[in-house]
């Protein structure tokens, strides 16, 4: 990305406040799931933001808005990472029903 500044540096922390914060009240929820129902509206909720953030991310870059874009690729990489964290969260929980 020609003269952007990736936001979250080599060490992928999120430096969005917005993001982080986001990050770690599904994080808490997530946690906080007890049966598979619960995990299941985490995760349609992560999929639907999925959509809608690649959306967002397309749009970006045909406007050429390389910051947004990175911020973007920023928060699509948390609900990737959060939706493979509820698919094992979903299988623990599904076991011991």
């Amino acid at each position: 990305m020609r003269g952007a500044v990736p936001l979250g540096g080599p060490e992928k922390t999120i430096t969005d406040e917005t993001v982080l914060m986001e990050a770690m009240e599904t994080r808490e929820a997530l946690a906080d799931a007890q049966t598979v129902a619960e995990v299941k509206a985490i995760t349609d909720r992560a999929q639907a933001d999925i959509g809608s953030c690649t959306q967002d991310l397309s749009a970006a870059f045909h406007r050429g808005d390389l910051t947004a874009a990175a911020a973007l690729i920023v928060r699509l990489t948390y609900l990737q990472k959060l939706e493979g964290e509820a698919a094992q969260r979903a299988r623990r929980l599904s076991r011991s029903e």
